[in-house]
């Protein structure tokens, strides 16, 4: 109880602001990291289901601790149903993959990183779970070769709207696969949930898997949303009317610090 304790009182935005202003940031997350995480692995709970996830640094620790406390990861747990088969796009450490798969039929994971690739599978190990499949692929509208520019423990793609801190710093070679054409190759089930969080690359996997998107059987998609990193002329709007375009017609937007987390439904009312 009492890791869980420090968790929550740690991301209190008061408590964050003090250790800011007197130049302690650094020095607490050590510490934090040093008391909570156990033999390099933490435990997150969310949505009635747990999961074990390695943790080689403060950083890594304080991205899968705030991507657990998004209230759309609670949301997604909650709406999900034992015969889905989930696509994960943007799969970064496998948080949303390792406690997914706990509920539902299969999981398919795509992260393009390598370090956070090989973190997604050593999470799956860990977890025990046989019911995830992961590659080492982006997804896009095309078959391509792209850079990925590493951001602070994310990675993004050129959209004209990157940064200095994200051009100067690493990059990788990236393979981006176009998602129809590599889940037919691959002879992949259909998804019928997909989670998409991609840094501003969301239009180009709509377009990718507009077939897909289409079937009857895709019944709901988590995609955030990040309207500063969206290339040029593409729009909050614009994803919305692509999910729109393959059938989604109750789109519910919810912001998230700069970005939006969009649920879409094929039926009126949620999931039901």
């Amino acid at each position: 109880m009492l890791p869980h304790f420090v968790r929550r009182f740690s991301y209190s935005p008061k408590v964050r602001r003090v250790i800011r202003a007197l130049g302690l940031k650094k020095s607490a997350q050590s510490l934090y990291y040093r008391f909570v995480q156990r033999g390099g692995f933490i435990q997150i709970s969310a949505g009635g289901v747990t999961g074990r996830f390695f943790s080689a640094s403060a950083r890594d620790l304080r991205i899968v601790e705030s991507c657990a406390q998004e209230q759309a990861l609670d949301r997604l747990l909650s709406e999900v149903r034992p015969e889905d088969v989930v696509y994960d796009i943007g799969a970064h450490h496998g948080l949303y993959a390792v406690l997914l798969a706990q509920k539902v039929k299969r999981v398919i994971a795509f992260e393009p990183e390598r370090e956070c690739h090989a973190r997604l599978e050593r999470n799956l190990e860990s977890n025990g779970l046989s019911n995830v499949s992961s590659y080492r692929k982006a997804m896009g509208d095309r078959d391509a070769e792209e850079i990925l520019y590493l951001g602070d423990g994310v990675g993004a793609m050129n959209s004209g709207q990157l940064g200095p801190d994200w051009m100067m710093g690493a990059q990788q070679t990236i393979s981006v696969v176009r998602g129809d054409t590599f889940r037919q190759s691959q002879n992949l089930p259909v998804p019928t949930v997909l989670k998409i969080d991609v840094e501003g690359h969301e239009g180009a996997v709509l377009e990718g898997l507009r077939e897909s998107l289409s079937l009857p059987e895709c019944r709901l998609v988590c995609c955030e949303i990040h309207p500063l990193l969206l290339p040029h002329p593409v729009t909050k709007e614009t994803v919305v009317q692509a999910l729109k375009s393959s059938g989604f017609h109750d789109i519910q937007l919810f912001p998230h610090n700069t970005e939006f987390h969009a649920f879409a439904y094929k039926k009126p009312g949620g999931s039901g």
